[in-house]
């Protein structure tokens, strides 16, 4: 699985979102429980366009590891460009 969620990332970085959304959706499937899987499947929602996709795995992520700095991060950049402040 470490094998799909790098190539993810990589495609993510690449702009090829689409191809992105799939690999990490294979590791989803196999690692639901998967912290960085949530955190990197939003960050592509995210780009695409998918903001309340992304939304939800952001907050999965956080319930998963309520430590995950980058995951607090993130949800609320998001949550501040969608104009949800609080």
């Amino acid at each position: 699985m470490d094998a799909w969620n790098n190539l993810g990332i990589i495609a993510q970085e690449s702009g090829k979102l689409p191809f992105s959304e799939t690999c990490l959706r294979n590791v989803l499937a196999a690692r639901p429980t998967s912290p960085q899987a949530h955190n990197n499947m939003a960050n592509t929602l995210r780009r695409l366009g998918e903001s309340q996709q992304a939304l939800h795995h952001y907050q999965q992520e956080l319930t998963l590891d309520p430590h995950f700095v980058q995951a607090c991060i993130n949800q609320s950049s998001l949550l501040r460009e969608l104009g949800q402040i609080e």
